[in-house]
């Protein structure tokens, strides 16, 4: 399983993508999106 975040900002507001993939056939499993990050940068 393989999985990706993405980070992004639209009109002035930030919001984050996440997938999680299968790696054999690259299927979409399971995604989320959410109007702010949850993982801080510290």
């Amino acid at each position: 399983m393989g999985a990706d975040v993405t980070e992004f900002s639209v009109q002035g507001k930030s919001g984050t993508c996440r997938q999680f993939s299968d790696l054999f056939n690259r299927e979409i499993i399971s995604y989320s999106l959410s109007e702010r990050s949850v993982m801080e940068h510290r």
